[in-house]
């Protein structure tokens, strides 16, 4: 599985109840000052070692493992020396065995965890579960199958004491085990049996299992599932306000099911959370995982420069990381790199990676690791043999796993070759195999069902903000009437008593009268509800199926016209004349300014309208990602948030298209420049467009009608006139094109 499982030692900070300790040390050595007996002493002994051991570790208290030893151990000489109950002994030998294993002595604390096993066996005591669990943390490098015994140990004791809580997380731990097998199933039956303990016994302490439950579903494109599971883990950790490394790996888990749902920029929010918490911890393993998915989500949502900060962050801790740790970081920067289009600081990344990855059979897990990003690099690169590869590799390893978005992402590969290869017609095959996959992993109505999801629980939290803010405002209301009760109540007991009398006929009959009234009212306007509410239940349904419609045009209207950006390009392999190349360039930079449009519409709330500042934001990180002198020619822009109806928003892109796609033709020499695009309100649904450069300008005069007879500027001029927009070319220092014109209304 692709992914780094913290593993079953996190777990040591939640079992026993020796861990309990007060908040600090200061008043814990004023506490061992005025203790008055060995018993005290021993026992502040015990919550300093605990305190020290919460804490061994963060990166701001690098000696409090070596503490955390050093205050058991005297705690164990005073018990012994005492002749203490055996079963405070045993506690004691818990929280020494704890202790050694955050020093990575894991010998010493397997023995002290079998001490304590071997009194709880005699005593007979309902501790002895927690003992097994912690015998199983201290032997963290064991081969993950070989902890199975003493878990199922554990879960036997847990059953004997009736202790709900303690087998709850046993079963997480056995649940651990086999997803790090890829037993799926297997984990999916042990979580369901730990939440269903923790359900009817400790409910808010299950945020770990609900977290691995939701990462299992999400293995297995249950994303409906899978975030529903997060989102509660997310919660639990938000109320506790926890920031363990546990609340760190809950929030990474969370970022990953967003991100398979396209929810891309709350998935990188979640990953930087679980960062700025792991990051204070000595946990390379967890720091990588989470590292790898920031660098990962940061390259999907166009933000390379950022993921390489994070990347040379990650190279610092490369020779101490564990195997799954350097499989990240090199997976991570071959696909960073070949973004970039960096193909030799990719390559010696590549050279790493390909022996490991020729050392594994074509389906195991670890080629989820390399497949990818090699594949990548030389699909780029023109190695299309080597691609070919590890496409197969991917498509082993994601088949043998039953991962469909893996599956999904193997014939896309293959349909990538063979379009360069001009098999045309199995690329086709290929591409309709992978829509048809992707359906079935995300169909529109799941996606309603995710985004209703995730609208409950940012709901939920709003409403239990607002109700703590009302309880204080009832107290405070609540307070000032009691006031103005007992300032008022001798005028009220004076009046009341006159008032009685005199007005309590009158107003008997009122108030028989008005009740009359009132229930013929009712009975109207109950009537008239139901009418209402049935008329408004249907507009509601002609609306959304409405929408739903409209949507689903726009996405396969995109879908079609990608496919023939795809198809050009891979035409473009074999083409060899230098005119027609370009008029297949120009032509797939036409296509995706339309194909943009109804991307945005159909993700959009409104399917009419367009958000222009966000799709040409888009459009100029297009042209970025496609210039070879792209360091050199910078994009400014200064947007206007302006809503345009979709046939406006077509036109408005291809003038876009043309404009930007004409000056960096012409307009820069080897030095670059600035490409400029503005947009105002300078009316009531009156708007300007501008797209400027500060390159050579127009090399001919104008003609009369003010423009060079190029295609490209009649395309301009012809979809000007189509907006009713009054057009101004001015060629000086640079060229600019501007645009007012009026927003028309959508024809519905």
């Amino acid at each position: 599985m692709k992914r780094a499982v913290i593993c079953l030692t996190g777990m040591l900070y939640c079992w026993h109840a020796c861990c309990q300790v007060d908040p600090g040390p200061d008043a814990l050595h004023l506490r061992l000052k005025k203790a008055a007996s060995q018993q005290a002493i021993s026992e502040v002994f015990q919550a300093l070692a605990g305190f020290y051991l919460q804490n061994a570790r963060k990166l701001s208290m690098p000696t409090a493992a070596d503490s955390a030893v050093y205050y058991s151990l005297q705690s164990e000489k005073i018990l012994l020396a005492t002749a203490a109950d055996k079963e405070k002994i045993a506690d004691n030998y818990l929280l020494t065995s704890k202790s050694y294993r955050a020093l990575r002595e894991g010998d010493i604390a397997a023995d002290y965890a079998l001490r304590a096993i071997d009194v709880y066996k005699s005593q007979k005591s309902k501790s002895l579960g927690y003992a097994y669990m912690t015998l199983v943390s201290a032997n963290y490098q064991a081969y993950p199958w070989e902890h199975l015994p003493n878990i199922e140990l554990a879960i036997d004791a847990f059953r004997n004491a009736n202790d709900k809580k303690g087998e709850a997380q046993a079963w997480t731990a056995y649940a651990d085990v086999y997803m790090k097998a890829a037993r799926i199933p297997e984990a999916l039956e042990a979580l369901e049996k730990s939440l269903s303990l923790y359900n009817s016994s400790s409910p808010d302490s299950a945020q770990r299992a609900y977290s691995l439950a939701g990462l299992l579903y999400n293995e297995k494109g249950d994303y409906e599932k899978a975030l529903e599971y997060q989102l509660k883990a997310v919660s639990l950790v938000e109320k506790r306000n926890d920031d363990s490394p546990e609340a760190a790996e809950i929030l990474n888990y969370a970022g990953i099911t967003l991100s398979n749902i396209k929810e891309k920029a709350r998935a990188r929010d979640y990953f930087l959370k679980a960062y700025a918490i792991s990051s204070r911890y000595d946990d390379r393993e967890l720091n990588t995982m989470v590292l790898g998915n920031v660098i990962l989500v940061l390259m999907q949502l166009g933000q390379p420069q950022q993921a390489v900060s994070y990347l040379k962050e990650m190279e610092k801790e490369y020779d101490y990381l564990i195997p799954s740790g350097k499989y990240m970081l090199l997976s991570r920067a071959i696909v960073t790199y070949v973004s970039l289009k960096k193909f030799r600081e990719a390559e010696q990344y590549v050279a790493k990676a390909k022996p490991v990855s020729d050392r594994f059979p074509d389906d195991a897990k670890e080629q989820l690791y390399f497949s990818g990003p090699l594949f990548k690099y030389y699909f780029a690169t023109g190695q299309y043999g080597n691609a070919r590869t590890y496409a197969r590799k991917f498509a082993a390893v994601n088949g043998s796993l039953k991962i469909l978005k893996g599956m999904r992402d193997a014939e896309r590969m293959q349909f990538q070759l063979d379009s360069v290869e001009a098999n045309y017609k199995k690329a086709i095959e290929h591409l309709q195999a992978s829509q048809k996959i992707g359906d079935s992993i995300l169909n529109v109505q799941k996606n309603k069902s995710l985004a209703a999801m995730q609208v409950a629980f940012e709901t939920q939290k709003k409403e239990k903000n607002l109700a703590i803010q009302q309880k204080r405002n009832l107290e405070l209301s609540k307070n000032a009437k009691i006031q103005q009760y007992e300032l008022s109540r001798a005028n009220l007991v004076r009046n009341v008593s006159m008032a009685v009398l005199s007005g309590l006929g009158v107003a008997l009959l009122l108030g028989y009268r008005r009740y009359r009234v009132k229930q013929k009212t009712n009975r109207m306007l109950e009537s008239q509800k139901n009418e209402i509410n049935q008329k408004n239940s249907v507009l509601e349904r002609l609306v959304a199926e409405k929408e739903w419609l409209l949507k689903e045009n726009h996405h396969r209207v995109k879908n079609n016209l990608q496919m023939v950006v795809s198809l050009l390009n891979a035409q473009s392999h074999y083409t060899r004349d230098e005119s027609a190349m370009k008029a297949i360039q120009n032509s797939q930079a036409r296509i995706n300014s339309m194909a943009l449009i109804h991307k945005k519409l159909y993700q959009s709330k409104d399917v009419s309208f367009v958000e222009m500042s966000l799709y040409i934001e888009e459009l100029t990180e297009y042209f970025k990602s496609t210039l070879d002198n792209g360091e050199k020619i910078r994009f400014f822009t200064r947007l206007a948030p302006i809503e345009l109806p979709a046939s406006q928003a077509v036109s408005l892109g291809l003038i876009l298209n043309e404009a930007i796609t004409n000056s960096l033709k012409h307009a820069f020499g080897p030095d670059g420049g600035t490409i400029t695009v503005l947009s105002e309100i300078i009316a009531e649904k009156r708007f300007l467009f501008s797209i400027s450069d500060n390159g050579k300008g127009l090399h001919t005069a104008p003609t009369a009608s003010g423009f060079t007879e190029t295609f490209g500027m009649q395309l301009i001029r012809g979809l000007a006139d189509e907006l009713n927009a009054l057009l101004e070319v001015e060629n000086k220092d640079g060229l600019t094109i501007s645009l007012i014109f009026d927003m028309k209304e959508p024809v519905i």
